[in-house]
């Protein structure tokens, strides 16, 4: 985290890589849907990550797009993203 963002707020990582946030607790870290996301919700998303400590680690297995804020911060625009892709030769 970066003052009341993230950085980077937008990540492009292969799939098996793991992710470690290093925040703090004000800056609490929730996993939230694309639609949560966008319209900067705070609904946690079943199964995903959370680190009320702002910092936590996490692995990606699959292949996909992982949307999170902070659910304190959101409204001020505190939000990340984190694509995962195959992984290249």
């Amino acid at each position: 985290e970066s003052g009341f963002a993230y950085n980077p707020a937008d990540l492009s990582i292969a799939t098996g890589d793991t992710v470690t946030f290093e925040g703090t607790a004000s800056h609490p870290i929730q996993e939230v849907s694309e639609e949560t996301w966008t319209n900067n919700g705070i609904t946690p998303l079943a199964g995903g990550f959370a680190f009320e400590s702002g910092s936590g680690t996490v692995v990606f297995p699959n292949t996909g797009v992982h949307y999170y804020v902070c659910s304190v911060h959101v409204a001020l625009g505190m939000k990340g993203k984190i694509t995962v892709g195959s992984p290249t030769a």
